[in-house]
């Protein structure tokens, strides 16, 4: 594991205080915001995955970006992070068909992420 997947847990999988203000902000919303984080952060790292098999770094791009921004929105710090560190590790090449070892990398930041956000997904079910 890299320093920088080892820094993961020093992240919160919620922030309390996030959590709180935005269900002041939006009472009667928080809970399909929930909703939405949990079903599009599931279905973008499914797509993640898929990325990963098919050696498209770019879906593979995408799709973290758009889990760090709907992760820190609600958040979930933990996977906010390791979306940010998958990102920029995709970010690192531009190769179209990158090598086993750089795909391999890649393969521990998605699964990373992956972890961090079955741990943050059993938080936030709790606001369904």
């Amino acid at each position: 594991m890299t320093p920088e997947l080892s820094n993961l847990s020093s992240f919160p999988a919620m922030d309390s205080a996030t959590v709180e203000q935005t269900r002041q902000i939006l009472p009667d919303r928080f809970s399909l915001i929930v909703q939405f984080y949990l079903k599009d952060t599931e279905q973008a790292i499914n797509e993640i995955n898929t990325a990963v098999t098919t050696k498209n770094i770019k879906a593979v791009n995408a799709n973290a970006h758009k889990i760090k921004s709907s992760a820190n929105q609600v958040g979930a710090l933990k996977v906010g992070e390791a979306a940010k560190l998958l990102e920029h590790k995709a970010k690192a090449t531009e190769a179209e068909n990158p090598d086993d070892n750089y795909l391999s990398q890649i393969r521990n930041y998605a699964d990373a992420l992956s972890s961090a956000f079955a741990e943050s997904a059993v938080l936030y079910k709790k606001f369904l």
